[in-house]
Order: C-alpha cells, then structure tokens, then sequence
C-alpha cells in the first residue's frame, strides 16, 4: 500500500508519495543533507503534479535526480514500476502527459552534501521568489513556458499588458507572467485573461505563447489560437 504522503529517506534514495508537497520534500532533503532539489524551493503543487510536469527553477528540474515512479494505468487497470530511462522529460513535460495514468510514487536518487549551505542557498532561493514575483496575491502560477530566445513576461510587458484585467483576474504588474486573483477571479476570467494575453502578445511580436498551466473542464472563451 503506497502512502501519498509519505516523505522516506534511507541513505541518498528518496521515495515520496505523488500527494506530498513539493516544497516540504525540498526541506526534508535539505535539513538531510541532501543535494538535488533545493532550487525547487518554493515551486507550489505535489511531487506527482512536479513529475508530470516536469516543474524546475533556476536551471534544476525534477527528473534530474529521478530514479523511477510507481503510477496506475486507467486503461489496462495495471500497476507500473518505470525507471527514469523508459521515460521522456522536457520542458515542463512528460510521457505522463500523453498518458491516462495517475502518478502514485517517486524515487530520487539524491547526492551527499552540507546542510547548513543547502539551507543557506534554500533562502536565498526563496528570498530571490519573493523580490521578482508577486507571491502577495493567490495566483496559478508561472502562466505560460518560456519561447525560445525570449521571455514571456518581457513579451507580455512589451505588449503593454501589465495590469490587464478581466473581472478580478489581473496580470501582474510585477511579473507579467503571472496572472492574479485579486478578489473573486472565477476559472473562466482567468482562462479568459489567459486567451487575451496570448492574442495580444501574437499581435504585437508574432510569438504565439504556449500555456504552461493545465486547463480542467469546459469554458466559454476558446483559447486564442492561430487559423
């Protein structure tokens, strides 16, 4: 019986149930001496949203260290053990994406080093988080990936459209990348504010941006996309 929760260590191989948060895996592998995840401090989510998106910071992603996952296969009702190597990473993807699968567990094999510094560069991680993005409000996130050769939020700020809103959902005039609630943001006005940002910044440079957020259930604004 896997628990989703769980957070072992024995040695330098760490198992983690998908449903644990990342961030406190983070800290429990830094206060152990564990190098390997400690520039994911601060990412929010579990470790099985982590592994099927591939979520990283700062150069670090969360298959570097990964050894294996555990997840169910909904179609064939099996239960799989898949080694890193039979698996694809990218940016901010996976085969799991093109699976129906859920993420039950994860290994990581981690690497040997000095606690104090892992905490110290931990902070600093977190300190560098809270001076460039605006955790001050509830958001979901880093919106869209980064294209090649540019940024998204320098594209979204060049189309002029820090502090556009749509309802309560605004982009953030501290890290237009990222798209706020500032009161009683439904689903739809952020999807909404989502699919703007992207027309807009197509108009404006001929990038379309691909959305880095996972979009769940039905709206009424199509996303903006090119005919």
């Amino acid at each position: 019986m896997i628990n989703l929760n769980s957070i072992d260590i024995s040695d330098t191989l760490l198992r983690v149930g998908a449903g644990a948060l990342l961030s406190k895996t983070v800290m429990k592998t830094v206060t152990s001496g564990l190098s390997g995840m400690e520039d994911l401090a601060g990412i929010p989510g579990s470790i099985g949203g982590g592994v099927l998106m591939n979520a990283g910071a700062y150069g670090q992603t969360i298959s570097d260290q990964l050894n294996s996952v555990t997840w169910y296969d909904i179609d064939r009702n099996q239960m799989h053990w898949t080694l890193k190597d039979e698996l694809s990473f990218g940016y901010r993807t996976s085969s799991f994406k093109q699976k129906n699968a859920v993420i039950l567990e994860a290994s990581f094999k981690l690497i040997p080093g000095d606690a104090t510094q892992l905490r110290e560069k931990v902070l600093a991680t977190q300190d560098k988080r809270r001076t460039s993005q605006p955790l001050n409000y509830p958001s979901c996130g880093s919106v869209f990936k980064r294209p090649e050769g540019n940024y998204a939020g320098a594209l979204i700020e060049a189309a002029g459209l820090k502090g556009y809103r749509v309802g309560d959902a605004e982009v953030s005039v501290k890290h237009a990348n990222f798209i706020l609630n500032r009161g009683s943001a439904t689903a739809e006005e952020i999807h909404s504010c989502i699919s703007d940002v992207r027309r807009k910044v197509y108009e404006n440079s001929g990038i379309l941006l691909e959305p880095e957020v996972i979009f769940v259930g039905e709206f009424q604004t199509e996303m903006f996309a090119i005919e």
